[in-house]
């Protein structure tokens, strides 16, 4: 374990080299990896970490090009002179496992994040297991860093795709904005 920008750098310690690390930014969940011993068996660190929706990212050394990447849409356009009910709510959980199917890195990055995304993102989907977390994910879904000479890739979402996962409608050009009262 080492201290890196902005946290510190977690790994495995089982003798297995891995081309990733964690990076975990909470000094006390830090702890309660060294106390509850979760860094020395392969699977235990990341699915522990997963479990409890504490935040944390993969740093890992690859990253794809190859392979052609279509960002997503964003959200969904809400039906004109419709206003939302409980259907549709289910049609957003249904379109949202459909989305991090699809957008394997949108789901890993959300599991990771902790919080509503962490919650929403367990709340449609099982569970995954490790190494559908930890990618490699495409350079064009992921953000890079440097650290002591190292570049690592993270998984991440765009402020669209985070609109997705907690799902926010665009509303059509003209449609009646329903008042939800002062927001005071």
């Amino acid at each position: 374990m080492s201290h890196a920008l902005n946290g510190y750098m977690v790994a495995i310690q089982d003798g297995q080299p891995r081309p990733w690390r964690l990076l975990i930014s909470d000094p006390l969940t830090v702890v309660q990896i060294e106390r509850e011993v979760w860094c020395l068996g392969g699977g235990g660190l990341v699915t522990n970490l997963l479990k409890k929706g504490i935040p944390f990212e993969v740093l890992h050394t690859e990253c794809h090009e190859a392979t052609t990447f279509l960002p997503s849409p964003g959200p969904v356009l809400h039906p004109t002179e419709k206003e939302p009910h409980l259907a549709d709510y289910f049609a957003y959980r249904h379109d949202l496992v459909d989305f991090f199917r699809t957008y394997p890195h949108a789901h890993a990055a959300a599991l990771c994040a902790g919080g509503i995304l962490w919650r929403t993102a367990v709340d449609v989907l099982p569970l995954p297991c490790e190494d559908a977390v930890i990618g490699p994910f495409h350079r064009a879904a992921s953000i890079s860093r440097k650290i002591d000479g190292d570049m690592y890739w993270t998984p991440r979402l765009t402020g669209k795709e985070e609109r997705v996962v907690v799902g926010v409608y665009r509303w059509a050009e003209g449609k009646l904005h329903y008042d939800m009262g002062d927001p005071c």
